[in-house]
Order: structure tokens, then C-alpha cells, then sequence
């Protein structure tokens, strides 16, 4: 039974009224991460930048299949943070469809299709930066013991 759009609507907003509201940079990018997968990205990752950019603590990298999952999940993400005051700083996509970028300051999400993500390859580029463990920020064996404890500024 496939459920009706006022029941997936009333799910989403259900999930999302129950979100926590993060305490550190770690926690506002694990929470995005989760946020990315709750709408099916792919290959979600969470790279550590702070100590090699100025831009930024931490990126959430996420794949998308389609066009219209990439603005979904980007649309999710927003509107998630926005229901906890968190306001983008900015958002930038392209016009095909191929990779968005929201800056939340201090994390920033880039949700791209796979070949636009295999090209650009982030995760090499910030090898300098840490990678974290799926298991640290997976919501479903969440691990916060174990992760880096960075404040907002």
C-alpha cells in the first residue's frame, strides 16, 4: 500500500518535530548526514576540515540518483534546519541538476549526482582532513562519545 502525500507529509513532520537541537558542529553535521538519508542519499560521508580550511568544521558529502532526489533531499535539509532556527547562509546549485551546496557556516553540505561526485571527488581533495566513522554519526548506532567536541563559536 503506497501511503498517501498528507501521510508522508504528516510522517516527515512527525520525525522532525522529535529532532534534537545539536549542541556542537559535530552534532549539526551528523544531524544533516541523517537528515540526507532519511530521504535515500547514497554514500553519505562526514569529512573533518576545521583544522585544514577556514571554511568551514565539517562537510557532509551525500549522493543523489536523480535530479529531483538532489533538490529533495536539499529541500529536507533546509526545511529541517529551519524548523530548529537554523537558517542557510547560502545555497547554490546548478542548473542540470548535478550538485547543490548549502552553507550552514560551519558545516557545509554538498549533495551531488554520482558522476558529478566521482569527477570533483571531495574526499580526496580534503584527504588532509579526517574522515569520520559511518558508526560515530549513523542515527541508528549514533556514537557521540566518540566524535570531535566542537562548541559553536
Amino acid at each position: 500500500m503506497t501511503p498517501s502525500p498528507n501521510t508522508t507529509q504528516q510522517a516527515d513532520s512527525a520525525a522532525e518535530a522529535s529532532l534534537p537541537a545539536p549542541n556542537t558542529t559535530f552534532e549539526l553535521a551528523s544531524l544533516i548526514a541523517n537528515l540526507a538519508e532519511g530521504k535515500k542519499s547514497l554514500n553519505t560521508a562526514i569529512l573533518d576540515v576545521e583544522s585544514i580550511s577556514g571554511l568551514a568544521d565539517f562537510f557532509v558529502i551525500a549522493t543523489a540518483q536523480s535530479p529531483t532526489q538532489l533538490k529533495a533531499i536539499c529541500q529536507h535539509v533546509i526545511k529541517s534546519m529551519r524548523d530548529l532556527d537554523y537558517q542557510p547562509l547560502g545555497y547554490e546549485d546548478d542548473s542540470d541538476g548535478q550538485w547543490h551546496c548549502i552553507d550552514f557556516g560551519d558545516v557545509v553540505v554538498h549533495v551531488m549526482r554520482e558522476d558529478t561526485r566521482q569527477h570533483y571527488d571531495l574526499e580526496s581533495f580534503w584527504n588532509h582532513g579526517q574522515k569520520i566513522p559511518r558508526h560515530d554519526w549513523a542515527e541508528e548506532d549514533m556514537a557521540i562519545s566518540n566524535a570531535p567536541d566542537r562548541k559553536f563559536a
